[in-house]
């Protein structure tokens, strides 16, 4: 049996099924399964203590997390990149996501002063072909996030406006040409005058 072989970093600026585990075909991973899990798998335990889910964004995830995954992948080593809190652009794009997330609960379509309060970055590393089913393999990650203090500071986070609306997150998960699998989620919230 092989070695579970993980590595964590951090930066701060259970899932459940009804039906049978999902196994994993390494020959044609699913990549896009294991981040929404890992997602879910942080968003319910995020609810059993207290706080609100987060709403999955394509924009954080386009623009930050596929950015490390991808880098860290590339480069076959486990490290942080930086988010630019004042790209506007990007920061716009979260919003418009968010307000259709809300079905534009959160307030105006264009808000005053938007701009990034909060935000979070997790990573890990982890050697392939470890586990069996893509439920073991993102209970796995998210677990050895909240054994450790600093991942489990971010993913404990409130992440949430003072309207009441949660923020936003992301995964991405990447292969290097080594077959260690590098692992990125993102964490923002915006800040914004919804009058």
């Amino acid at each position: 049996m092989k070695k579970l072989f993980l590595v964590f970093s951090v930066a701060v600026s259970s899932f459940a099924f009804s039906q049978a585990e999902t196994p994993i075909d390494y020959s044609k991973f699913n990549y896009s399964l294991l981040e929404r899990m890992i997602i879910d798998e942080i968003n319910d335990y995020r609810v059993t203590i207290g706080l609100k889910e987060l709403y999955t964004s394509k924009v954080l995830k386009d623009s930050y997390s596929s950015v490390t995954a991808s880098i860290n992948a590339k480069q076959d080593k486990s490290f942080h990149t930086t988010f630019n809190h004042y790209d506007n652009i990007v920061t716009e794009k979260l919003y418009n996501e968010l307000y259709k997330s809300t079905n534009g609960e959160c307030g105006n379509e264009m808000p005053f002063n938007l701009f990034i309060k909060q935000s979070g970055e997790i990573i890990a590393i982890a050697s392939s072909e470890y586990s069996t089913t893509y439920e073991d393999l993102a209970t796995s990650i998210v677990q050895a996030w909240l054994d450790s203090p600093g991942h489990k500071k971010i993913i404990e986070t409130k992440f949430e406006h003072a309207s009441g609306h949660p923020g936003q997150i992301s995964c991405c998960v990447k292969k290097s040409t080594s077959d260690i699998f590098y692992f990125a989620v993102g964490f923002v919230l915006l800040e914004y005058i919804s009058n």
